[in-house]
């Protein structure tokens, strides 16, 4: 677990540089990256250890997570631990849910007793980097395994909750709940059939969309630029005929800007001719007559 903790360097990183931060997280997730950092070398260990012995790795891991709750917030080295115990769950996602009744693993029970109320915490920049960092883990800890949530108020709680963070002033908390909400906008997506989550998420996007928008202006790296987009590309897709015509023009009036702002990234106009094909695709002639 040392190995999966952030480091002094990394923590100032979290304030210096956010962006390149959130960056570095995600390339870490894929084994096959070229990261040369302790962090991605013990996640690549620590997965080939439940391959290899997943009861015992994930008996200890949970043991150790739960030791880890005990430690009081104001604990700043405690929630550093802390916040590596959740990303090793995090990076063991497979491994645990397919043994999650002789694990005695109950994401839910951990949902309704802990994350929630670590996603809900209203954390200013100014507050220390763990407790900033532990709720980003949350927010990652969600997206991964939300697919266990079990009953819609459930579903429909967590959606709202990480909508609202797509403001958080922390900006890497932010990017996370980026691709959490767009996953969680199109986890239960089906193009014949309404599901009751679907429902939700068509319900309350409007506090997510307005949300990404607003943080799209925040970034300024392509690669988070192209995170916030992608989410809004996934909740046009979620909501499909459902949007309503103040709605379509809030999203129309932002894209012209957007594609300037892009200039020659092919990557970022990928994602908003994404946008515009789901809003034409979608609402047809209605899309097509909006002036923007």
């Amino acid at each position: 677990i040392k190995f999966l903790r952030l480091s002094e360097e990394e923590v100032q990183e979290w304030n210096e540089d956010p962006e390149g931060r959130f960056e570095t997280d995600e390339a870490e997730k894929t084994p096959s990256a070229e990261v040369n950092r302790p962090r991605h070398c013990g996640g690549m260990v620590l997965a080939q250890m439940m391959r290899r012995n997943s009861i015992a790795v994930g008996k200890a891991l949970i043991d150790l997570a739960k030791q880890c709750q005990q430690v009081p917030i104001e604990n700043l080295t405690g929630l550093l631990h802390r916040e590596a115990c959740y990303r090793a769950l995090q990076l063991c996602k497979f491994s645990i849910l397919d043994k999650a009744s002789e694990l005695n693993f109950d994401f839910n029970a951990w949902w309704s007793g802990e994350l929630l109320s670590l996603l809900q915490m209203n954390l200013t920049i100014d507050q220390p980097v763990p407790i900033r960092m532990l709720q980003a883990r949350a927010v990652q800890i969600l997206e991964v395994y939300s697919g266990t949530l079990k009953n819609e108020q459930d579903y429909t709680v967590a959606f709202v909750a990480a909508s609202h963070l797509l403001a958080a002033p922390d900006l890497v908390v932010a990017l996370c709940a980026a691709r959490c909400v767009n996953h969680l906008a199109l986890l239960h997506f089906k193009p014949t059939e309404v599901t009751p989550q679907l429902q939700k998420v068509r319900e309350n996007s409007i506090l997510p969309l307005g949300n990404a928008f607003a943080l799209a202006n925040r970034v300024v790296g392509q690669e988070c630029l192209r995170t916030v987009l992608v989410l809004v590309s996934g909740l046009v897709e979620a909501n499909g005929t459902c949007l309503e015509g103040n709605i379509l023009n809030a999203i129309a009036e932002q894209l012209p800007p957007l594609w300037e702002r892009a200039g020659d990234s092919v990557a970022i106009h990928s994602c908003l001719v994404s946008v515009l094909s789901h809003l034409i695709g979608k609402l047809g002639a209605i899309a097509i007559e909006n002036v923007n």
